[in-house]
């Protein structure tokens, strides 16, 4: 019991500092202009994005068929009971990986694995080694086209690692990450993928068009989509996406609550976690739910 009630101090403490860190980054910049550079691969990341004891958060680089390198973030529980589930977490316009900090733990939490990534032109990309310095805000319809590869090496990144099931993935991105993550469910490739969860899609975005590609998604994928009446261009999206979905599908609807993953604030706050664990997860025993960390705030920032 003493150990329980420390680890849980240890959570709430965490997620104190990850409410507080959560603001949105400008594209093309890194997520803290006064940090030292991202560490090298597989360092233990630092400070306000930084996890509590019982979990690992380990700074890695997805390289792309084109030897782009993608910075990501990789968490997990230390001590995982056998062969994790894994998620990949794909941002919005305008922020970067570490707006899904804070998510990826609680998911880590339920049991998985989760793999968050800076898209090319984000965060902190462009420059890194090897990358050139240009930005999404110069990208064209093309170079965002490309980033649909870049999702697909993300998978394979995350399938191959031991501790994963390769053969239980999940997509969940919002806005831009929504489109690419409903066109990714349909490629062939996606087919380890169970789960999408895409909140405040758009019909097209930046030539990432969806509609055809989501009529291509197997049966067998659950997908969720997420948007609010006040943005307008995600609710339109959900109601055509819907009757194109073959299989299980949910369309969360909320009166208010803007573009984005502040959809998901306050009390469901931990909704994308539960959804991730009832779908590719045994359900977890009362005592293992009690133990996952408490619901903090993220200041809702602007979304694209």
């Amino acid at each position: 019991m003493r150990s329980r009630a420390i680890l849980s101090l240890f959570l709430a403490a965490a997620f104190g500092v990850a409410a507080r860190a959560a603001a949105p980054k400008a594209a093309g910049t890194a997520s803290d202009s006064k940090a030292p550079a991202r560490p090298p691969s597989c360092a233990q990341p630092r400070g306000p994005n930084s996890v509590p004891r019982g979990f690992q958060k380990d700074a890695v680089t997805v390289e792309c068929d084109d030897a782009y390198r993608m910075a990501a973030d990789y968490t997990k529980r230390v001590r995982p009971r056998g062969p994790m589930p894994g998620v990949i977490f794909l941002h919005e316009d305008g922020r970067d990986r570490h707006s899904w900090h804070a998510q990826t733990v609680f998911t880590a939490a339920r049991g998985l694995a989760a793999l968050a990534l800076d898209l090319r032109g984000y965060g902190e990309n462009p420059g890194s080694v090897g990358n050139p310095e240009k930005t999404a805000s110069a990208f064209t319809d093309a170079d965002y086209r490309l980033m649909l590869g870049d999702v697909r090496n993300a998978v394979s990144f995350l399938a191959v690692k031991n501790e994963v099931d390769g053969g239980r993935l999940a997509l969940v991105g919002s806005g831009m990450g929504a489109n690419l993550a409903l066109l990714a469910a349909g490629e062939p490739w996606a087919e380890a993928v169970q789960v999408v969860i895409a909140v405040s899609p758009a019909l097209e975005w930046k030539g990432l068009r969806v509609g055809d590609a989501v009529a291509k998604i197997p049966k067998s994928t659950r997908i969720y989509l997420a948007a609010a009446k006040d943005d307008p261009e995600g609710w339109q999206a959900c109601e055509a996406f819907m009757p194109l979905i073959r299989g299980p599908k949910e369309f969360v609807k909320f009166d208010t609550g803007g573009r984005g993953t502040a959809l998901f604030h306050g009390r469901l706050f931990q909704q994308i976690p539960t959804w991730l664990a009832s779908n590719l997860v045994q359900p977890l025993p009362a005592e293992e739910l009690r133990r996952s960390p408490p619901v903090r705030r993220i200041p809702a920032g602007p979304a694209r």
